[in-house]
């Protein structure tokens, strides 16, 4: 497998991942990418794209319809730009036949789910698994980009959206300043990729010991969960 160089590609589309934890986990990549692809013009195409517009890792970014009739259109407006290259960060079959459509010259992805003839660059899937983040820059070597951070750090920029938060946290009796750390109890796909309760519980004893402020996130119907870990902590904090 002949590798790609970055200083050469003129029009990069990336399929970004279908889910916003891998979407996040796959920052290290995107920006590596974009280090290393200094002339190319990068499209990254995806669920949640808009959420990168502010991250300079991309020159436009793209929601990816759930339609097949606009999925075909999104397609037609793709391959008219002639890209010349196409990274799918996703490994379904569906987003290495959207790459043939986009017409990319090269097609790289992990060889999975059947797709590896739609790929002109099949990449093996690590064994045993790595953490997201890795698997996701193996699939740089391919153009030969290995100077990468490995936090997976988001950028803020200000907006409308911090006064919310803001005043969100002072009901929650969080003074401003306080050091918070995130904690999101729940994930799609059933429990095995669930974290027990009391596990939670620890980890936001302990971070409360060394003073960290615990923030437990998720949707309404993980209200009942929270209230667990949150009431469980307390009582480690308190022994």
């Amino acid at each position: 497998m002949n590798p790609i160089n970055p200083t050469e590609i003129q029009e990069l589309v990336v399929r970004a991942p279908n889910w916003l934890g891998d979407s996040i986990m796959a920052l290290p990549t995107l920006r590596a990418l974009r280090a290393g692809v200094p002339h190319g013009r990068i499209t990254l195409v995806g669920p949640w794209a808009e959420l990168f517009r502010d991250q300079a890792v991309a020159d436009q970014v793209v929601s990816y319809p759930r339609s097949l009739l606009r999925r075909l259109a999104l397609a037609r407006s793709l391959r008219a730009r002639g890209p010349d290259t196409a990274l799918l960060l996703p490994n379904s079959f569906e987003s290495a036949l959207a790459a043939w459509r986009w017409g990319a010259r090269y097609r790289i992805g992990f060889a999975t789910d059947g797709r590896s003839w739609l790929l002109t660059h099949p990449v093996p899937p690590p064994r045993p698994r790595h953490h997201q983040v890795d698997e996701y820059l193996k699939l740089l070597e391919v153009f030969n980009i290995r100077l990468v951070e490995t936090a997976p750090i988001w950028n803020l920029t200000p907006g409308v959206e911090d006064t919310a938060v803001a005043e969100l946290l002072r009901a929650a009796g969080i003074a401003e300043g306080t050091s918070l750390v995130g904690l999101h109890l729940g994930a799609a796909f059933g429990p095995s990729k669930l974290w027990p309760l009391e596990r939670w519980a620890s980890l936001a004893a302990e971070l409360e010991r060394n003073g960290l402020t615990p923030v437990l996130l998720g949707p309404p119907a993980e209200s009942e969960a929270a209230s667990e870990v949150s009431v469980a902590a307390r009582q480690l904090s308190a022994n």
